[in-house]
This record gives C-alpha cells, sequence and structure tokens, in this order.
C-alpha cells in the first residue's frame, strides 16, 4: 500500500520545503534509481525502522535532508516519514532485481581491437568487451543503432527540443574526466545519442565508474540500467550544473547541484569539464570539415594527445 502525505504546514516554512522538495522528486517521471540509488536501499530499510543513517544525504539527498531537519529539531522521525522511505526502498528494490537479470559480459582481453584509423575509435585503454544487443528490447539492433534511431524524447523537454525538433548530424563523441583530460573519442556518423556514452563505457571500463556527468543523464539512466543494471548499479548519473535549468520536467535527484548539497566530492569536482573540452574541440572544427575520414580522425587524435600534455602540464604546477 503506498503512503499517504499531507502539507500541512505554512509554504514558508522549512519544514514546507523540505517535504515539498522530496514530494516533487518522488512524482517526478525519472526511473526510481535516481531517486534511491541501489546503495541507498538499505539505508532506506533503516528509516523505516525509525532509524536516522549518518550517511544517508549523500545517496539521497532529498530525504536525507528531511532526516536533518529532525535531527537539528531533536524530534522522532515522524511514522509517515518512515513508511515513505519504506515504501521507496522496496520500490528501487523491485525495480532492480526486475532489471538485474544478468551479470556484464567478462572481460576479454583477447578482443581484437582494430586499426583506430579505420575505426575511428582510440581510447587509452582497450577494449574489454563488446556491446551486447537486446533482443527483448524493440530498436536494440545494429541497424537501428547504425542508424541512430535509438532515441526517444521520453519526458525530458531539453532532450525533445535538443534532438528531436532538429536533424543533428555527427560528429566525434569525447570523453572527459573532470580535470578535462580526454579519456578517448570516438567517431559518429549522425547525432550524439546515450547509445554513444552507454557503449564507449561498457566496453572499455572493466567497472562502471561511480559518477558519469551527462547533459541528458536524466534519460541515460535509463537507457543504461535497462540494458546492464548490475554493471551501472554503484553508478550515479548526474547533469551538470550549466544544462540542469532547461531540464524543467525532470526531477531534481539527477541535478549535479542537488546532490553537491551532501557530497564533498562532488562539490569539489567540476561538472562543466566536457564542456570546456568541447569547446576546444571547436578550434579543429573547420579543419577537420575539409580533410577525409582518415586524416580527420589522426588530426583529431593529435589535437587532443597535444591538448591532454598541455593539461597535465598546467596540473603539475598548481
Amino acid at each position: 500500500m503506498e503512503p499517504e502525505i499531507w502539507a500541512t504546514k505554512s509554504h514558508t516554512t522549512p519544514e514546507y520545503k523540505i517535504h515539498g522538495t522530496l514530494l516533487k522528486q518522488i512524482v517526478a517521471p525519472d526511473i526510481v534509481l535516481q531517486l534511491v540509488p541501489y546503495q541507498a536501499i538499505n539505508l532506506l530499510c533503516a528509516v523505516a525502522k525509525g532509524e536516522s543513517p549518518k550517511w544517508l544525504q549523500r545517496y539521497c539527498p532529498a530525504l536525507g535532508a528531511v532526516l536533518n531537519l529532525y535531527r537539528q529539531l531533536s524530534t522522532p522521525i515522524p511514522i509517515e516519514v518512515q513508511k515513505v522511505a519504506g515504501w521507496l526502498a522496496r520500490r528501487a528494490y523491485d525495480v532492480y532485481s526486475r532489471l538485474a537479470q544478468h551479470d556484464p559480459a567478462p572481460c576479454d582481453s583477447s578482443l581484437p581491437q582494430g586499426n583506430w584509423k579505420e575505426t575511428g575509435t582510440v581510447y587509452g585503454s582497450p577494449a574489454v568487451r563488446k556491446r551486447r544487443f537486446y533482443s527483448k528490447l524493440r530498436g536494440d539492433t545494429l541497424r537501428v543503432l547504425d542508424r541512430g534511431e535509438d532515441e526517444a524524447a521520453g519526458d525530458c523537454n531539453k532532450f525533445y527540443k535538443t534532438y528531436s525538433k532538429h536533424s543533428l548530424t555527427g560528429g566525434i563523441f569525447v570523453v572527459w574526466c573532470t580535470h578535462s583530460i580526454c579519456l578517448g573519442f570516438h567517431s559518429i556518423p549522425l547525432a550524439e545519442g546515450r547509445n554513444d556514452v552507454f557503449s564507449a563505457i561498457y566496453t572499455r571500463f572493466p567497472s562502471a565508474p561511480k559518477v558519469i556527468i551527462y547533459d541528458f543523464a536524466c534519460q541515460l539512466a535509463v537507457y543504461c540500467f535497462v540494458r546492464e543494471a548490475r554493471y551501472f548499479h554503484n553508478t550515479r548519473f548526474l547533469i551538470d550544473e550549466m544544462h540542469a535549468h532547461d531540464h524543467s520536467r525532470c526531477g531534481q535527484a539527477c541535478f549535479a547541484s542537488n546532490v553537491m548539497q551532501f557530497d564533498d566530492d562532488i562539490r569539489a569536482a567540476n561538472t562543466s569539464a566536457a564542456e570546456c573540452g568541447n569547446k576546444g574541440m571547436k578550434r579543429i572544427r573547420k579543419s577537420v570539415s575539409f580533410m577525409n575520414y582518415e586524416h580527420a580522425v589522426i588530426y583529431t587524435k593529435t589535437f587532443l594527445d597535444i591538448w591532454n600534455r598541455n593539461i597535465m602540464r598546467r596540473m603539475a604546477k598548481v
């Protein structure tokens, strides 16, 4: 049975605002694993028993803020909040259990890597596994992915405005660390899509990163969890501060600015590192447009090698 919550406080009280933020994130159209990451499920079960876990706010800032409120007021957690926590924990566990039907493909060091000048794929680490195709998902086929037809606007209005309404062409997809160092890139024939991020991470990283910052993280989270829930079960998908304001229909659980309130690591990270790097890539856009495919790939790799070298030298001086 779903819990019921009544808002009886004045709209101007801190209690109303904090509880209102939690309610807005609960009713948001995002996957529940955005609001309640896998690591927070057991912590929410503890809240349902009346306990107040110390690190819950790191994984679930909205509910953590509610607990902090009652901790500051030196009052026990209301039974309504306990019921909400228990319901969210059960819901998150149910969704994860339904999605986590298989383990990620094992790492294989014998995979053929191919000639990067021909494939247009250059990463600092070799491919460790192949991308699977998921027969139960309509449209997850090689033909569809090659044509860039895997995208759907969903409930994200920014996603719709950026991709669905405009026929964007392809280019280079680059993976950046939070220091704006390029970890690798690959060429894309059509508009950038969620599969580019998913495939780059899944095939190159033995274990999924703990945090992926992407301007369409709201859509990327669903895409990744539906395909490889066990691989991404410890991953947080966050929208950088620069792009968050356009996601008016998305829940703030996937906003980096929301997580920063209680996570020092995210607060210290440059969430706009990819934007800084992509802005630098504009320097070679015109030159590359006049080159054939192989020359464009070589030129891009050379530019990014020099870019990384300059960033590392700058960091060494700090």
